[in-house]
C-alpha cells in the first residue's frame, strides 16, 4: 500500500534495505560518498512524497 499510494518503486525500497538492514542487525556497512549521496536522495524524495500524501489527508492526489 505504501509503495502504491506514494508511487514508490520497489527496486528503490529494496536499495535502501540492503544498505540498512546490515546495519540494523549490527553490522557495518561502508559505502561511497556518491552511494550515500545517491541513497540521501532517494529516500528525501520518498519523504518528501509522504508529507505531501500526509498533507492531502492520507489521500492520493
Amino acid at each position: 500500500m505504501f509503495r502504491s499510494e506514494l508511487n514508490v518503486d520497489r527496486a528503490d525500497i529494496d536499495g535502501v534495505k540492503a544498505l540498512a538492514d546490515p546495519v540494523r542487525h549490527g553490522a557495518g556497512v561502508g559505502i561511497s560518498d556518491a552511494q550515500r549521496a545517491k541513497t540521501f536522495m532517494l529516500v528525501w524524495a520518498i519523504v518528501i512524497k509522504y508529507i505531501k500524501y500526509g498533507s492531502a489527508g492520507y489521500k492520493k492526489s
